[in-house]
């Protein structure tokens, strides 16, 4: 038998291709900003597949904030804590 679900990568590389014409519209410098926010959804590909989330984006988008947020934490020298129990 056959995998029934796409994997997380699938996932994320769909989503990708789907944003294409919107990746296209924008300046060259914004399009290499778009493929960083996406390889960073990369580093949680576990993470977004087992959300199980019906629209896989919320799971992409959540992993990209939490990239951002991990490098604005380094910048500011802040220690990984967290505020929310």
């Amino acid at each position: 038998m056959g995998r029934t679900l796409p994997s997380a990568t699938q996932l994320i590389r769909k989503e990708y291709a789907e944003w294409s014409d919107f990746r296209r519209s924008l300046r060259a410098e914004d399009r290499k900003i778009f493929d960083r926010l996406f390889a960073k959804a990369k580093k949680h590909a576990h993470s977004v597949g087992m959300a199980g989330r019906l629209y896989p984006l919320e799971a992409i988008l959540m992993a990209i904030l939490i990239e951002i947020e991990k490098e604005l934490q380094e910048l500011k020298g802040e220690r990984s804590e967290w505020l929310y129990p």
